[in-house]
């Protein structure tokens, strides 16, 4: 799994690498600068050791090579130390530069350090060398130095802590509104939006509260005219659809009476009962869910066994014509369980197995209080829910409100819902 970095930690996490870096640089540089005025000063004391050598030894007598204020000079090229030459063989050629040779022991450790300056003017020609080593150096320049590195090291951890500091001020106070402005955000509710959004300090946060709030109350406004809608379309379809019902069952009687049956007019019948008997089952559906009351509705004793062979029976007539053998599976079963409901339910989910089966077997099993449906199942692209239609929505969201466990898979060739009526 990837690990998300939330932007708090991102911002804090970027100053603070920012800020130690260039913490570390300027550490870096100061101790640079450090050896280079070190440098400097030695290769000012090895010239005036020059000048003080040419000053003092005519030019018939520089033969042999003098110590001048600790500092070795040596009147030929050839007089300076092999290793000296080896190393800086350019030196002989470039004047009033300050060479440097670092020694390191066997194991890598720094033991000293050797320094070559060519001092080149009218009055002579000479090499000057010292070697500087922990021997050499006075316990003034040792305390000196050590004193130096560690206020140095004192400003740097000073220097990273204050702008640590800084930044998580800083941060602080960026991100007390915006956790402010989440939430605000995970507290907004129908009644919420009514109210003005607080404020967020910063007029980019209040304009995008002012965003959230009224797009929020744009969708809030949608919903509530379509729950409207729904509510006040369903409930008066209520009544046209009983009178409808009614009017069919009264042609029945009608026609029982009739010698001989006129076999159009039962077939006529035979439609609008099953067209009414449709938009009875969808007008419940969407009244229920269009409640706003989260209160289960009436419960009952319900014959499931002899519920599902009801509803089998009431469909049948989508595979009129059709090649298909339906198996009915189902064992005693009693259960104190909203009926209605449970009818829609079920009824969707045959109802969209038989209207989407063309041809095979459609397998209706019933095991204590779950109901499993499987059908033939042939996907084409484009198009994967071949199985089961548009019902199916409506199923899911009244097992969603009901608490009621829910699937609905593809088995290979098969479609395969089912669904466990918990009381």
């Amino acid at each position: 799994m990837r690990f998300a970095l939330s932007l708090r930690w991102f911002v804090w996490l970027t100053f603070l690498l920012l800020t130690l870096t260039l913490v570390a640089g300027y550490s870096m540089l100061s101790a640079d600068y450090f050896i280079r005025g070190m440098d400097n000063i030695t290769a000012l004391q090895m010239e005036r050791a020059a000048q003080s050598y040419l000053a003092a030894t005519p030019q018939d007598k520089r033969l042999q090579p003098e110590t001048v204020l600790d500092y070795t000079v040596f009147p030929k090229w050839q007089q300076v130390p092999e290793k000296l030459r080896g190393q800086f063989e350019a030196a002989q050629k470039k004047p009033d530069q300050l060479l440097k040779l670092v020694n390191r022991n066997e194991d890598g450790r720094k033991h000293s350090v050797d320094f070559l300056f060519h001092y080149s003017r009218g009055e002579g020609n000479v090499y000057v060398t010292y070697r500087v080593s922990p021997d050499t150096i006075s316990a003034m320049v040792r305390s000196n130095s050590r004193a130096n590195r560690e206020k140095l090291l004192m400003i740097s951890i000073a220097a990273a802590m204050a702008l640590s500091l800084i930044i998580w001020l800083l941060l602080r106070r960026i991100s007390q509104p915006v956790s402010r402005l989440v939430e605000w955000t995970s507290t907004l509710d129908p009644g919420s939006l009514k109210t003005a959004p607080p404020d967020f300090t910063y007029p980019e946060l209040n304009n995008l509260a002012q965003l959230i709030r009224s797009s929020l109350s744009s969708v809030q406004e949608s919903l509530d005219r379509e729950h409207r809608f729904l509510r006040h379309t369903s409930h008066e379809l209520r009544t046209p659809i009983s009178t409808f019902r009614n009017n069919v069952e009264l042609l029945r009687k009608l026609q029982a009476h009739k010698h001989p049956i006129d076999e159009q007019e039962k077939q006529v019948i035979e439609r609008l009962d099953r067209s009414s008997l449709t938009m009875k089952h969808l007008t419940e559906t969407l009244l229920w869910l269009s409640r706003d009351s989260a209160q289960a509705p009436p419960t009952q004793d319900v014959a499931l066994h002899e519920l599902i062979a009801q509803l089998t029976n009431e469909v049948e007539y989508l595979l009129k014509d059709k090649p298909v053998e339906v198996v009915l599976d189902t064992e005693p079963c009693q259960r104190v369980l909203p009926e209605t409901v449970v009818r829609i339910v079920a009824g969707n989910l045959i109802r969209n197995a038989f209207q989407h089966t063309w041809e095979g077997t459609v397998t209706i099993r019933q095991q204590g209080a779950t109901v499993e449906i499987t059908n033939p199942y042939e996907p084409t692209p484009g198009n994967t829910d071949l199985g089961f239609g548009l019902g199916l929505n409506l199923t899911e969201q009244l097992c969603q409100k009901l608490n009621w466990k829910y699937t609905n898979t593809a088995q290979g060739s098969e479609r395969c819902a089912a669904v466990t009526f918990s009381s």
